[in-house]
């Protein structure tokens, strides 16, 4: 598969050019920062996630990665999701439920999908979820975790005939197995003695 037009920006990551490197945040660090500020962030922590999502996509352009869609979307999906471990992590030194509020907003998750809504919501259960999804196959996570990202494109959750080709794999086999892994994902999360449904 031929790589997008800007894998030109991961090449630059692992090349160390100044120039595009100064472009992507020309580009891209108010978009950052808008996202971190309008949810309980600072222009700091805006800064701090734009850096490591830097960092994260510099290991993986050493590792030969190659860019399927647009370096946007990549790059956005990415600080969104570092932003929200961050609010995780917030929450848990200050000892607080993680509030299903932060989890299901479509500015940091992008549109989550209406199984996960009913999962995350109904059930407030996320902390349930989040030890049983590490439970989880490397390769359930990954089907999973790209069906959670939204299309910075659309606006729209990827849809699984995107999350198939950038796995390269056939849409009828990820969708069976997308199927598959969420339904050990439920019965795990209905099998732990602390899950209390309403």
């Amino acid at each position: 598969m031929t790589p997008h037009s800007d894998q030109k920006y991961i090449d630059a990551l692992r090349q160390q050019d100044a120039k595009l490197i100064n472009e992507i945040y020309a580009k891209y660090s108010n978009l950052v920062q808008s996202i971190v500020t309008s949810n309980s962030g600072s222009v700091s922590d805006a800064n701090d996630v734009f850096q490591e999502a830097l960092v994260a996509l510099y290991h993986k352009s050493l590792e030969g990665f190659q860019l399927e869609k647009s370096f946007k979307s990549y790059f956005i999906a990415i600080c969104r999701y570092i932003w929200l471990d961050k609010l995780r992590d917030k929450k848990r030194k200050n000892k607080k439920e993680i509030s299903f509020k932060d989890v299901t907003n479509p500015s940091i998750l992008g549109a989550v999908s209406e199984e996960f809504k009913e999962t995350l919501i109904k059930e407030k259960q996320y902390k349930i979820f989040q030890a049983k999804f590490a439970l989880l196959s490397p390769h359930c996570r990954e089907i999973i975790g790209l069906s959670l990202l939204s299309d910075e494109d659309t606006g729209k959750v990827v849809s699984l005939r995107k999350v198939a080709e950038q796995m390269g794999r056939d849409y009828g086999y990820i969708r069976k197995e997308k199927s598959t892994c969420l339904k050990k994902l439920i019965t795990m999360i209905k099998e732990d003695p602390g899950y209390e449904p309403y």
